[in-house]
């Protein structure tokens, strides 16, 4: 049963317009209230800073990022890495959200989630690059904004040596406008911005990522 949902949800990841819809049902019916799936459960219980997230928890959220990862995934050079990838970048919030000075806040969730991603993908898959290249982007996902506002710019150089920054930058895109209310043209600049950094970066040859 566990392999079979796995392979399900595998299957509309890479097939469905919108995943969302597949994934939704799961959590309706129970499918997701058994382990490792309590992940996802997790997540429909996590609320979020409404100022950033007016679509309420992080499994909405999610849900809202999948759908959008869909309509890019014939951009990725890897789709399945990129879709489980959207699936699970926020898995790390359940364990670091907490209330700060009547704020909500989730900080280090990246650091959080690659590890449980990990821990997760490893039920079901010895497919170790497929799991690292899933880990890898659900550990970086945030480097795009946190670099536009002043922050992490000295974490670029192991981002390049650990990741492909385009598909950190496409999948960070998702996560930007899978939100309600957001602006289009300011997250999307915010990502071009990003890659212009990236691209302006000195990389040497051992910090060049091959096997995308």
């Amino acid at each position: 049963m566990r392999e079979r949902l796995f392979l399900a949800i595998d299957r509309h990841l890479l097939e469905d317009e919108q995943p969302s819809i597949y994934l939704q049902k799961q959590l309706d019916a129970g499918a997701l209230d058994t382990p490792p799936y309590t992940i996802f459960a997790a997540m429909a219980n996590t609320k979020q800073n409404p100022k950033y997230h007016p679509e309420g928890d992080v499994f909405a959220h999610t849900l809202l990022v999948i759908d959008r990862a869909a309509n890019y995934r014939g951009e990725s050079a890897d789709p399945r890495a990129f879709m489980w990838a959207a699936l699970l970048h926020d898995v790390g919030k359940p364990e670091t959200t907490k209330r700060r000075k009547g704020k909500i806040t989730a900080y280090n969730h990246d650091i959080t989630g690659a590890t449980i991603a990990r821990r997760f993908l490893e039920n079901f898959t010895d497919e170790k690059l497929f799991v690292d290249r899933v880990v890898s982007l659900v550990r970086f996902h945030m480097q795009p904004f946190l670099v536009s506002i002043g922050r992490s710019e000295a974490a670029l150089g192991k981002l390049a040596a650990e990741s492909d920054y385009r598909e950190v930058a496409l999948l960070s895109l998702c996560d930007r406008l899978g939100r309600l209310d957001v602006d289009e043209t300011r997250e999307r600049h915010l990502i071009e911005q990003f890659i212009t950094q990236m691209e302006a970066l000195p990389i040497s040859p051992a910090q060049t990522r091959v096997d995308y």
